[in-house]
């Protein structure tokens, strides 16, 4: 690999200087936009990450990148407009975030693209094939997307990082270039022919990659391998295994505002149980992600139950961010918030998987959107539309308004349930083919359960067996005439999509009728947290006065999100995190070049 710094190819150790411009803390997608677009304004970076792996939670993802009106859609035959996404925005957001704030995101999220697509010459995006936004009775709202996600990326052209980088939450066993509406479709292949067409283009696309020797990675880990290869090609010095402990607190000397002030001017990291101060003469970008891994602010902030394992954020997502931040006088908000999704919990297995997946927590979008499966609560009775968008789903399992209200959830225990129907057609929890049985952990550990009849099921997971038969039997009388009275489930767009579209009348209805049956309990999971420091439109970290906390930025989800208490679609996360952390590399780099601004041109 062809780089400015022969530093930036030793991923551990003690960063190499004691002073730099920027210091960005975080890998995932802000750490690693803040890096690239501090470096290509001329700064000299440093990119910190404690845990031993890159990529944050944004490798684990679909990589879905969710920027209205965004000139990188409309390359891609999308149309699409800024005003539509603003109308969009207002209306699903409220009055969470300010005005200003959507703006702000919106504007600079065009340029951000076009940046990230000028100064990345491996990211490849694509369309979101079919993938809508998730509230699409509201004014502005793409019922057939606007979102875009990485293309292939060589992961050979990473040399020795590759081995660092954190792998996609599901993969392939070999990698495989692949979308996100291929692995919706191909989960469908024992229900109809068509999706067997798309799993031989995919085979043909991936023979091409097979011919050249190169090994393709998608989706999120696409997506963070590309910008980290231009990360390292811009000389950005990037070290593992260094935890951000403390801020270094000096006075002001960097630009015109900020001589006499006191300021962020470094951070005292530790590596190996060392501590040691590194200065940043023109900031501290912090984009180390939320705090869903801490158990503790997670009781204190979030509606119960919670836990810090019902997450498939990184390990290292534990808020050392947001607590810092709020030490030296940071606001917060929004903290009850997350990026909910259910879940459910099968133990750790062994043996031949088409599809790896090394979480205990499974995602069951698909599961909880096609036929043959419905959700109910303690009381045995249907409680949402089950294939709602991710986060509204976690939500339903609280209650109440955005899921939040007086005491524990309304909704939990929660289980998924399906019969030998589904298990006949569909793969379950992503990893498990239809029609092979499944590990006998699964049964042994409780994690799930199956009984011959209902009333037997039902006894074993302690709901009324006579309502839960009542319920079924509404359910299934809704599959035969293809609408649900209760709930609208398969209706729209969305639902459609993980459904079963080859399935008539409705993709998402399928009667319950076939023992076994299946029931397997359901958590409000996350992809993150959505609360944290208060940051304005230039990134800018501040207190709970308004004013700005000199020499220190922030984004990703280590800020109170964009979009508040709601989510408006596949990506907005990580379109957030890309563009705020561009926002706060050029707050860092307008200070720096206050007298003597340096252009790039895109």
């Amino acid at each position: 690999m062809n780089t400015k710094k022969s530093s930036a190819l030793k991923p551990f150790g003690r960063p190499s200087k004691d002073t730099y411009d920027v210091i960005v803390v975080g890998s995932g997608a802000a750490g690693l936009s803040a890096s690239l677009t501090a470096a290509r304004r001329g700064l000299k970076v440093l990119m910190v990450e404690k845990s031993d792996q890159w990529g944050g939670s944004t490798s684990k993802s679909a990589g879905m990148v969710w920027v209205p009106g965004n000139n990188v859609f409309a390359r891609l035959g999308g149309s699409d407009s800024t005003d539509l996404g603003r109308q969009y925005m207002k209306a699903t957001v409220g009055d969470c975030t300010s005005d200003e704030m959507i703006d702000t995101f919106l504007e600079e999220g065009k340029k951000c693209m076009d940046f990230l697509t000028a100064s990345c010459p491996h990211l490849e995006f694509r369309r979101m094939e079919g993938y809508p936004d998730y509230w699409l009775d509201a004014p502005g709202a793409a019922k057939t997307g606007r979102g875009v996600e990485a293309g292939a990326f060589d992961s050979r052209l990473l040399g020795p990082w590759e081995k660092t980088h954190v792998k996609a939450y599901f993969r392939p066993m070999s990698p495989v270039d692949m979308n996100s509406y291929d692995s919706a479709d191909l989960l469908l292949a024992m229900t109809d022919p068509r999706p067997w067409i798309r799993g031989m283009k995919l085979l043909w696309r991936n023979l091409k990659h097979y011919a050249k020797g190169t090994r393709p990675l998608t989706m999120g880990a696409g997506l963070t391998a590309a910008i980290m290869y231009s990360v390292l090609r811009e000389g950005v010095e990037v070290k593992l295994q260094n935890a951000l402990v403390d801020f270094l607190i000096g006075d002001g000397d960097a630009g015109k505002k900020g001589k006499g002030e006191q300021r962020v001017t470094g951070v005292v990291l530790e590596h190996n149980g060392t501590r040691y101060p590194i200065n940043a003469t023109h900031g501290v970008i912090l984009a180390c992600g939320g705090f869903e891994r801490n158990e503790v602010m997670r009781q204190k902030y979030q509606r119960h139950p919670i836990t810090g394992t019902w997450t498939v954020g990184v390990e290292g997502n534990t808020g050392d961010g947001i607590e810092l931040g709020m030490k030296h006088g940071a606001a917060i908000d929004n903290m009850a918030d997350a990026i909910w999704s259910p879940v459910i919990k099968l133990p750790r297995t062994e043996g031949f998987r088409p599809i790896v997946i090394e979480d205990e927590e499974r995602f069951i979008i698909p599961d909880r959107s096609l036929p043959h499966t419905l959700m109910v609560n303690g009381k045995g009775k249907r409680f949402m539309n089950e294939a709602l968008p991710y986060c509204a789903a976690g939500q339903g399992l609280y209650g109440g308004v955005f899921g939040k209200g007086e005491g524990d959830a309304e909704n939990m225990p929660a289980w998924l349930i399906f019969d030998q129907q589904f298990r006949d057609k569909y793969f379950f929890a992503y990893g498990h083919m239809p029609r092979v049985e499944l590990p006998d952990v699964y049964y042994e550990s409780g994690a799930l359960v199956r009984r011959d009849t209902l009333d037997e099921l039902a006894e074993a997971i302690d709901v009324p067996s006579a309502v839960l038969a009542e319920t079924i039997e509404r359910f299934n009388g809704f599959a035969d005439r293809g609408i649900d009275e209760d709930f609208h489930r398969g209706e729209n767009e969305h639902d459609k999509f993980y459904a079963n579209r080859y399935h008539h009348p409705n993709p998402s209805l399928g009667r319950l009728e076939k023992g076994p049956f299946y029931a397997t309990q359901v958590y409000p999971g996350d992809i993150g947290t959505a609360g944290g420091l208060v940051i304005d439109t230039k990134a800018r970290v501040t207190r709970e006065d308004g004013s700005v906390i000199p020499g220190l930025m922030a984004a990703g989800n280590t800020t109170k999100s964009v979009i508040g208490h709601t989510y408006t679609a596949g990506g907005t996360s990580i379109g957030a995190a890309l563009v705020f952390g561009y926002i706060a590399a050029n707050t860092a780099a307008d200070e720096a070049f206050a007298d003597n601004p340096v252009f790039v041109a895109h």
